[in-house]
């Protein structure tokens, strides 16, 4: 077939296909084809009809929601106040209040392992006691050699009445006495490091001895963690050092318990930054009475820097153009278009600045043909869940 009659059908059949779109779906036609096709007789559609339908071609319907015969109706919320803030994000690792490894306090042989692995102890509370038949019968001893030295002195005193003794006899007693009272304590001290004690109140680890071992100072026998609360040690970079203080609010997930968010407070901050990273080491503290955490986790730490109050808004209700970010607030039931600036943006809120005062109403749902001064009708205010999609 010659090209030229391949041109002619195809421009036939584009014809065709025009034609039908045209008289099957007049109101999706593009206004600027319109006059066009009317011409050419393909669109019928009268101007009483489109009176009839309360606008353009195209843009008729009943009135109400997404209709040209009446005010818009429109979802609207009311606009809060809440204080912004800065999160600085970093990885920390969580440490026990107080930790400590525990040593056998003298060498021995073990004859009593007093806890278990998970055992909380009281302060003082007797973990691990070494042979102690020695060291009994030294206090014995002293016990007997005090007992002595203070008999002998009251005799002394008596004679010295009389003058029987001398001063000096009596001082020497005295000193005999006092030398025995020392001789007792040091007996004693060395029966008392025969049982290792809870140095605080705390959750015991596993032991590390056990009944018959022998031990000697170095000879470690088990870790003790004081986990009332947990520090977790984390980095912020030296551009927030000056905020970072002692109170600052924090929230930590692990991933060890999902999206659970765990608050605290900062507890301390380090009196220098590290040279080679720039950063300040914080130490944060997290309120651990159920016991659910652990040292040695990690958490993805955010680290809050309160700033002033914005104002606040649900994120359904902003838009974005070529000129940036606005919203529609209602005043006397016709619309205005307010641009703002986001500061801050949440799960189902952003903070934002312009021209709002708090308790103004901003659009939700049907906002898809406002214009700025357009009516509209509120068919819903929505209080509870300013977020709603």
């Amino acid at each position: 077939m010659a090209i030229w009659k391949q041109m002619m059908a195809a421009c036939v059949a584009l014809a065709a296909a025009f034609a039908a779109w045209a008289w099957l779906a007049p109101e999706s036609f593009p206004q600027t084809l319109r006059p066009v096709a009317e011409r050419a007789g393909l669109l019928t559609e009268s101007a009483e009809a489109r009176e009839s339908t309360g606008g353009p071609p195209g843009r008729g319907g009943p009135p109400g929601r997404g209709g040209g015969g009446g005010p818009q109706q429109v979802i609207t919320a009311s606009v809060g106040e809440e204080v912004s803030s800065r999160r600085v994000q970093a990885v920390g690792t969580a440490e026990a209040l107080r930790s400590v490894s525990l040593f056998a306090p003298t060498a021995g042989l073990v004859t009593e392992v007093l806890f278990s692995t998970g055992d909380r102890v009281a302060e003082d509370e007797p973990l691990m006691r070494l042979d102690a038949r020695e060291e009994v019968i030294a206090v014995e001893k002293a016990e007997i050699a005090l007992q002595q030295a203070r008999d002998q002195l009251d005799r002394f005193e008596r004679l010295s009445q009389t003058q029987a003794v001398s001063t000096v006899q009596v001082e020497e007693a005295r000193a005999r006495v006092a030398s025995a009272e020392a001789e007792l304590r040091g007996a004693e001290l060395d029966l008392d490091r025969r049982t290792l004690r809870a140095p605080f109140d705390g959750y015991m680890g596993i032991p590390k001895v056990t009944t018959g071992d022998r031990v000697t100072t170095t000879t470690e026998v088990a870790n003790i963690d004081d986990r009332s609360r947990i520090l977790i040690r984390y980095a912020l970079p030296e551009r927030f050092a000056a905020r970072a203080q002692p109170g600052a609010r924090v929230e930590a997930n692990s991933i060890a318990f999902g999206v659970e968010r765990f608050e605290g407070v900062i507890a301390d901050v380090d009196s220098r930054i590290d040279p080679q990273v720039r950063t300040l080491t914080i130490r944060a503290a997290i309120d651990n009475s159920d016991d659910r955490l652990r040292p040695g986790l990690s958490f993805l730490v955010d680290t809050v820097f309160e700033g002033e109050r914005q104002m606040a808004v649900p994120l359904i209700s902003l838009q974005w153009d070529r000129d940036g970010s606005y919203l529609w607030r209602v005043v006397d039931e016709r619309v205005q278009r307010v641009d703002v600036e986001i500061l801050e943006r949440g799960d189902t809120r952003a903070l934002v600045t312009g021209d709002l005062s708090p308790d103004d109403h901003v659009v939700l749902e049907g906002v898809q043909r406002l214009r700025d001064g357009a009516s509209v009708a509120i068919a819903e205010h929505d209080e509870a869940d300013p977020g709603r999609s």
